[in-house]
């Protein structure tokens, strides 16, 4: 073998890992320490945001505009000192919300307070985008920004604004706010530390692999391509002859490229048919569990669709008739669709179609759902927990009540039967859902929710 070219053949392998090792070094502790920053400042963000939350709620409960800015001051302060927060403020509105004036805070013995003076009427004009914020406020009770109505004189923070009822027409609102700048130090520091750590890694590891790869490197390639050679002449020594005669050169890697080609010619072709085979396979099994389940699902609910409940009662008709039957029926049906489809347009009233659905899903979890029209639903509970159809119905009733405090456009308004299947006196499935039908329509007249349309 020529001595000159296993030289180079060397040189070149030494280079591609020294290169390899080089980028190594580079991109693990950056890759790690950037995901370990960015995980920590998400951690701190998460937990703030519902730390900041709480401590608004907790506020909102035990204070009001009318109870006192004195008050409010001391009690915002020991929040304010125990959860080590830069400040908490209270403000109040103009009516379009394009000015704030801040009547009470609490702040870090540090900081200086140029807004407040508590007997002051002082209005702060604010930016569009936090006039928009607060509209969000009111609209949704809280809201948790890094918007900053105090331009920044607290560094970086996470905000959380909360509303309190009106007094005397006035819109006031609690202001909670948290440090992300010292977050950012702390996750840098943890960032660093771990991409020193993972650098001292990479590189002892490294070095260890180039050792070793710079000593047993040309031997391993000749020691395998002898193994191969031998393998590839005792399996069939023609295709080996042919591969030798394509592939020229002396030196170990082109000894190898020859042998292996052999080897790998033959077994690709096995492979190619076999993944031929199988992607065939595979495609028509995943359409046809596509297609079916497209099939019996509804598309806009997620719930089964009205052909999956028609092959449902069929099984249970069957049932009936074998005198092998235990059912009960549930129907639901949306109340109001028409009012919200006409007063907020037809997408709002899928929307709620939707919202009812996950309702349903989530409730009737352990059992049949379907979407059998455009507002209307059933459930089917077979076997013995059939007798249990009343009471799931009285507890969902009370879930609608509870949630029908927030208005029927915002939740779902709904109207809910039952019946179960009488042995002996009921004929087939229709009879049982027309009673339940019937029940529903009655919760309906309680509710007086019937469609005049």
């Amino acid at each position: 073998m020529n001595p000159k070219r296993s030289i180079k053949i060397s040189e070149r392998l030494s280079f591609s890992f020294g290169l390899l090792f080089v980028l190594l070094l580079i991109i693990m502790p950056l890759t790690a320490g950037t995901y370990a920053y960015n995980q920590g400042i998400s951690d701190y963000t998460e937990y703030s945001t519902d730390t900041l939350k709480h401590i608004s709620l907790m506020l909102k409960n035990n204070y009001s505009v009318s109870s006192g800015i004195e008050e409010f001051t001391r009690y915002a302060e020991s929040l304010r000192s125990e959860f080590e927060l830069p400040f908490i403020g209270c403000f109040v509105t103009s009516s379009d919300n394009s000015q704030i004036k801040l009547i009470a805070q609490a702040v870090q013995p540090d900081e200086i307070n140029e807004y407040i003076e508590p007997s002051a009427y002082y209005y702060k004009d604010v930016s569009p985008e936090i006039t928009q914020l607060l509209y969000n406020v009111y609209e949704n009770g809280s809201v948790v920004s890094h918007s900053d109505i105090f331009s920044g004189e607290y560094g970086e923070v996470l905000i959380c604004y909360t509303a309190l009822p009106d007094s005397n027409s006035e819109k006031a609102i609690i202001c909670v706010g948290a440090d992300i700048s010292r977050a950012k130090q702390n996750a840098f520091s943890d960032a660093l530390i771990i991409s020193l750590i993972i650098a001292a890694v990479t590189a002892v590891i490294g070095s260890i692999y180039m050792n070793h790869i710079s000593r047993r490197c040309i031997v391993r390639l000749r020691r395998l391509s002898e193994n191969i050679g031998e393998y590839t002449r005792i399996k069939d020594p023609i295709i080996a002859e042919q591969l030798r005669q394509i592939e020229k050169g002396n030196d170990e890697i082109a000894v190898l490229s020859q042998q292996t080609a052999a080897m790998i010619a033959e077994l690709q072709n096995h492979i190619n048919k076999i993944m031929e085979i199988s992607s065939e396979l595979l495609t028509a099994h995943e359409q046809a569990e596509k297609f079916s389940k497209l099939a019996h699902v509804d598309a806009l609910t997620g719930l089964k669709n009205k052909m999956a409940y028609y092959e449902t009662v069929n099984r249970i008709d069957t049932q009936i008739t074998n005198a092998t039957a235990e059912f009960a029926f549930i129907v639901i049906d949306l109340n109001f669709l028409k009012r919200i489809n006409d007063e907020c347009g037809h997408n709002y009233g899928d929307i709620m179609i939707k919202r009812l659905a996950d309702l349903i899903k989530e409730f009737f979890r352990d059992y049949d759902s379907f979407r059998i029209g455009g507002d209307e639903f059933a459930v089917i509970i077979e076997g013995e927990r059939s007798k249990k159809a009343l009471t799931l119905v009285s507890s969902f009733r009370q879930l609608l009540t509870e949630g029908s405090s927030v208005g029927y456009k915002k939740f779902p308004s709904a109207a809910v039967g039952c019946a179960t299947y009488r042995a002996g006196i009921d004929a087939n499935s229709k009879e049982v859902f027309d009673r339940a039908d019937n029940d529903m329509y009655g919760n309906k007249l309680q509710m007086k929710a019937v469609r005049k349309d």
